[in-house]
């Protein structure tokens, strides 16, 4: 019975803590998407040995940033025009579209 008792005082303890943290959580996240991000992310393109390159936006300008590892640089500064022009360009193909030009060919075999 104090087994039982223990398992259960125990399991309310968790549900408290975790309903603790999931409110602190919330609010913080609710203050941080109510503001502009200072650094954003446009784009990333992995590379072999767990590298990647990302385009970056800091405030008004743009960056391409290399990262692997346990290690972080800055690459180049990219001028605000080319970025500019990139994210004005035709937009990329949803993953719908994509799958839906895939899947077509094996859909119309079964018809």
């Amino acid at each position: 019975m104090a087994r039982a008792a223990l398992a259960c005082g125990v399991i309310a303890l968790v549900l408290a803590a975790l309903r603790f943290g999931l409110r602190l959580c919330s609010r913080r996240w609710i203050v941080c998407a109510s503001r502009p991000r200072l650094v954003t992310v446009l784009e990333t393109t992995f590379l072999p040995n767990a590298a990647s390159l990302h385009v970056i936006r800091v405030g008004a300008g743009y960056a391409l940033v290399g990262s692997s590892p346990g290690h972080v640089a800055l690459l180049a500064d990219v001028p605000a025009q080319q970025v500019e022009a990139w994210l004005s360009g035709p937009a990329r193909p949803s993953f719908s579209a994509a799958w839906a030009r895939v899947a077509r060919p094996c859909l119309r075999r079964r018809a």
